[in-house]
């Protein structure tokens, strides 16, 4: 009996933890501003859109492969 308690609660703990992931967005980070020192932030435009760092970086290969 204990055993099946304990397979349950870890697959109620996994339903709820996916649920959370899926539907609550609260836990989202920001976008911040490019800074030359971390690589960990993604540039952005002033509309925060993505579009023109697809392109730059297909630049940088370009150049990078020249």
């Amino acid at each position: 009996m204990l055993f099946k308690t304990q397979v349950e609660l870890v697959l109620v703990c996994a339903t709820l933890h996916n649920f959370l992931r899926k539907e609550c967005r609260s836990d989202e980070f920001l976008i911040e501003a490019v800074d030359e020192h971390s690589s960990s932030t993604l540039p952005v435009n002033e509309d925060h859109t993505f579009e023109p760092i697809i392109q730059i970086q297909e630049q940088e290969r370009k150049d990078t492969n020249a």
